[in-house]
């Protein structure tokens, strides 16, 4: 997607390309439960699940690799 004005208000951007922004840059990580055992997943930024990781440092390490800024919800 190109904005040709960089200043454009996202107040008034469409909600469905609002929603893509960061889709192919972003990544959350946030507890979740398996188990009864707290796991770190990692999801697109749309909230489809990608992963499960045992430690925090092994799921903002995977988004590194995977070229994602991870970024965190709790």
């Amino acid at each position: 997607m190109y904005i040709e004005d960089k200043n454009a208000d996202l107040e008034n951007m469409p909600k469905n390309i609002l929603a893509c922004l960061g889709e192919a840059d972003i990544v959350y990580i946030r507890p979740v439960l398996e188990d009864g055992k707290t796991l770190y997943g990692v999801f697109t930024a749309s909230g489809y699940p990608i992963n499960n990781y045992s430690t925090l440092d092994q799921a903002r390490s995977a988004a590194w690799l995977s070229e994602m800024t991870p970024l965190y919800c709790h």
